[in-house]
Parts: C-alpha cells; structure tokens; sequence
C-alpha cells in the first residue's frame, strides 16, 4: 500500500508451515511454541491463533503481561507458559489466568502456593533446573528437595521440568554436560511430568534433547540459526517494505546524512525512504546495508536517520516517488534475509526482528 511509508507483511502460513516441519522433526515431542516479544515482532496474537487454529495448544512467552494478552487472545484451553521468573507480587495475576510459571527456588513456590491457595485453585508450575546458563532455575543438587516442595503443596500443580541451553549452537562439549545433567534431574521427577530443554539450536543439533516437548521460536518464523544442522524444510514469514519518499538530485563531492559520514564520488541520485532505526531499522546498516528497489539492489548512504534512509539510485534513473523499497524479502529475482541483515550489523536473527516498533503496520497474508 503505496500511501503508507513503511509496512511489514507476516505470512501465517508460511509460520503454520514451518511449524509442521518442526513437528515432523521432532515427533513424538510435542510442540511449546514460543511467541515472547510480540511473537519475535511478528505479532503475537495473529501468530498464536493462527497456530491454534492449526492444531498448536501449548505457548510460551516472556512474563505475565504478555502471558495474560495471550490468555484474553487464545481463551481457556491453550496451556500457556512464562518463561521468565514472575516480579513477587504477580502471583494472583497468573493463578487467575491459569498461567504455568517457571519456578526456580522455594521463595517462588511458596508465594505461588500461597497465591493459589487464597483464589481456591491450584498453580501450575514447571520446576527450572540451572544445569550451566547461570541465569535461573535451582541447582541440580537442590532440585530434590524442590520436588518434595512441590510435592507437598496440595496447591501446585507439576506440569513440567526444565532447563535452557547456554551454547548449543556453539559448544557441543559443554552442551553434552548440560544434558546430562539434565538426564539426572528428569530422573527424579515423577510419570507424567513434561520434560523440556531444546530450543531452536538444541532442535536441530541434539535430539536427544527433544524429550516430551521443545520449544522452537525464530524456526516458527522461517529463521534458522548460523550453525550446521538439520535441512528443516522453512519459508520465511516477514517482509518489510517502506515508500520512496524523495528522489534527489546531488552533485559530485556532496556528503550525505548526519555526520557527513558519505561523500558522493560522482554526481548521484539519492532515494530518501520512509524507514529509519525510530521504526526498528538497525542503525548500524549505515554506509553497510543495502535495498531492494525495482528488483535491484541499492546500497544505504549516510547514516540511518531515526525516520529516514538514503539509498543510491543513481543507476536506476526510473527510481521515483512512492516506489516500494524492500528492506527485508525479495522483489524480483533478489531477496535481502533477515540472516543477511544480522551477518552484517553483528548480532542475531531474532534480535533484527524483535527490533521492529508498534508504529510499523502488520499485514497478515495467507491464513
């Protein structure tokens, strides 16, 4: 829609896609699908109905804010998981909405059971082994006596047991210690309770770590990580678009964009686009990035303003106002990846996509 100046497309079908292929891989594991951080900037209640509307019951956010959006979005029967400890005093909020809360030490337990037991129902709870991501969850060697906690309260309710993996993608060594250390914690916990530690790269390069469930977040999205692994079958779901908003004409030796960190070597057409890092646009694509405009690629110049980016158009002199520029996706025979993009400014795949902003419009396509 050429009258707004920036957009995204989320294709729910492409994310329904892959999160067959997950399931495909990982079968009999069930699937918790993680949609935290506005389902990785996707947004998280289109994305997590579609997925239920597909089969998907079981989701995992951040906190309880988004743990109770969910809740609202998804009604009563999808079993939804926080992820992050609950702040004390948000412990009625989640007994009330039914939210499962990973628990790490017995503070935590006790003021959920003491929650659980003042509403007059019981709390659900996935006990957090901290087997080497030195971030939550108990220590292995604490991890019995928390299950006699547990076990005790007539106001909690095991559902699963835990842990996260610090390097999978990295450190196989240190990884096969975490599982094992796993393997002796999940010994303990009684039938029937969900065992959990894979994520997307414990996914793909160790199933033995897929155990009763995993909990696959940027492979929903068609993002896979940097490392060897398996060919899962993945369309990616996001395209960001903005509008040409002005084509300038420069001479020779002008400089562009704050900083004047861009000097024009030749007398230059330079597209001003609607995007800039106000939207979520890595600042850090100055004089480094690149567009897709009329199918070709145009390399940024200057530095991304908060609202605005100028590209160099000079070799497309049919380039006018209220062309579309893709900033992530293809046009053409040409495809700029969020993995493109991620390589280039030095960070992750998911962090690209959770940068983007409210103010982006979301278009929802193919579900």
């Amino acid at each position: 829609m050429k009258s707004r100046r920036i957009w995204a497309e989320v294709d729910l079908a492409a994310i329904i896609g892959n999160a067959r292929s997950v399931a495909d891989l990982v079968r009999p594991s069930r699937i918790m699908a993680v949609v935290k951080a506005d389902a990785y900037g996707h947004g998280m209640e289109p994305v997590a109905c579609a997925l239920a509307g597909s089969g998907i019951d079981c989701f995992a956010v951040a906190g309880i804010d988004e743990a109770c959006r969910l809740r609202a979005a998804l009604g009563l029967d999808a079993s939804i998981t926080a992820l992050s400890p609950l702040p004390p005093g948000a412990e009625p909020d989640a007994v009330g909405a039914g939210i499962a809360c990973l628990v790490s030490d017995a503070d935590g337990m006790a003021r959920l059971s003491d929650a659980a037991e003042t509403a007059g129902c019981r709390a659900h709870i996935h006990l957090e082994v901290d087997t080497g991501m030195g971030r939550t969850g108990g220590s292995v060697g604490a991890f019995a006596g928390l299950l006699r906690l547990a076990a005790r309260s007539p106001w909690l309710r095991l559902d699963g047991i835990c842990t996260h993996l610090a390097a999978a993608d990295t450190d196989p060594d240190f990884t096969g210690l975490q599982l094992a250390r796993f393997a002796e914690a999940a010994a303990m916990a009684p039938a029937g309770v969900a065992r959990h530690c894979a994520a997307t790269t414990g996914i793909l390069g160790y199933p033995e770590a897929r155990y009763d469930l995993v909990r696959p977040g940027m492979l929903l999205y068609g993002l896979r990580p940097a490392m060897e692994g398996s060919e899962l079958p993945l369309v990616p779901a996001l395209a960001l678009r903005c509008s040409v908003a002005l084509v300038q004409e420069m001479p020779a030796g002008w400089t562009v964009g704050y900083g004047r960190t861009a000097r024009l070597a030749r007398p230059s057409r330079v597209a001003v686009l609607s995007v800039g890092y106000g939207d979520g646009y890595p600042r850090t694509l100055s004089n480094r990035g690149a567009v897709l405009v009329r199918g070709r690629r145009c390399p940024i110049i200057g530095t991304v303003c908060m609202d605005l980016t100028m590209v160099d158009v000079t070799d497309l002199p049919e380039v006018c106002p209220g062309d579309t520029a893709t900033l992530v996706g293809g046009d053409g025979e040409e495809r700029i990846t969020v993995e493109e993009i991620a390589r280039t400014v030095g960070t992750t795949e998911h962090e690209i996509t959770t940068r983007l902003m409210p103010r982006v419009p979301r278009d929802y396509l193919g579900a």
